[in-house]
């Protein structure tokens, strides 16, 4: 239904990037979970003072990356750390002006 966005580039392995297929959703290989790992230990060190939720810190204390089914909050907020750490996709110029000018009566002003 258009949830999914792409796999982020940043969690596919460089040696695959050109030949892996982006599928919508995370990957879960060894290195994207390795990835994702590393994305919310950084984020930890340098900017816990800016997690709101209680539950991501409590569950951070105890997370075990070797089961993660347990710490599905800690799993959904390294996603999300991950998911924002990618460069964003740059648009295409537009070939269009966004607005269109007219003169006074009415006909439009090529730029």
């Amino acid at each position: 239904m258009g949830y999914l966005g792409k796999y982020p580039k940043s969690l596919i392995d460089p040696v695959k990037r050109q030949t892996q297929e982006q599928h919508k959703g995370t990957p879960i290989t060894p290195f994207s979970l390795t990835k994702q790992l590393d994305a919310g230990i950084s984020y930890f060190e340098n900017h816990c003072d800016k997690i709101d939720w209680i539950e991501i810190l409590e569950n951070a204390l105890l997370f075990d990356p070797t089961d993660r089914t347990k710490f599905d909050v800690l799993v959904t907020f390294l996603i999300l750390i991950s998911v924002l750490m990618e460069r964003p996709i740059k648009p295409p110029p537009r070939k269009t002006p966004l607005v269109a000018r007219y003169d006074g009566r009415g006909e439009l002003i090529e730029n």
